[in-house]
């Protein structure tokens, strides 16, 4: 059973999921994955697309939260369509989300629902490669990770 029907997703938390082969995994907890017209610019590369079962979007009012582009884009549309996830990594761009009552999740925090949703088995080998990838993941936050997961306390 999916958990929200839609979630909002910024660029990092795409690029995290694509460098680890991931991206679809977003399909199997959503029913729609909403990535905001200015994301896509940011995330698209030659030869790295959205998987076309994306919904790209823009936010209809301009808001000014002294965030990046994507971030402020995906608060925005969060705040538009209401009852949806937002997929936000950076520390300031979540807690300004949380402020205006939206519900915020991490791509470290997707790694965790993925795995309660029995889609993978492990999330530390994903985490792993992740950080193999100069994706910042504190030993902190890593041991955090792995003990929301049930894989363990660890301490590094």
């Amino acid at each position: 059973m999916k958990e929200l029907k839609a979630i909002v997703v910024d660029t990092t938390c795409l690029i995290g999921l694509e460098n680890i082969g991931g991206i679809h995994i977003l399909m199997e907890l959503f029913d729609t994955v909403i990535v905001p017209s200015s994301v896509k610019v940011e995330f698209e590369k030659p030869g790295l697309t959205l998987p076309g079962e994306f919904t790209v979007l823009m936010a209809k009012q301009g808001l000014d939260l002294g965030l990046g582009k994507g971030e402020t884009e995906v608060i925005g549309l969060a705040l538009e369509m209401g009852g949806v996830l937002a997929a936000l990594d950076d520390l300031k761009a979540r807690n300004v989300a949380l402020r205006l009552g939206i519900r915020t999740v991490g791509v470290l925090g997707l790694l965790v629902k993925v795995k309660k949703a029995g889609i993978i088995e492990l999330v530390e080998p994903a985490i792993n490669e992740m950080r193999q990838s100069n994706f910042r993941v504190s030993n902190e936050l890593y041991a955090k990770v792995l003990e929301l997961a049930n894989e363990g306390k660890r301490s590094y």
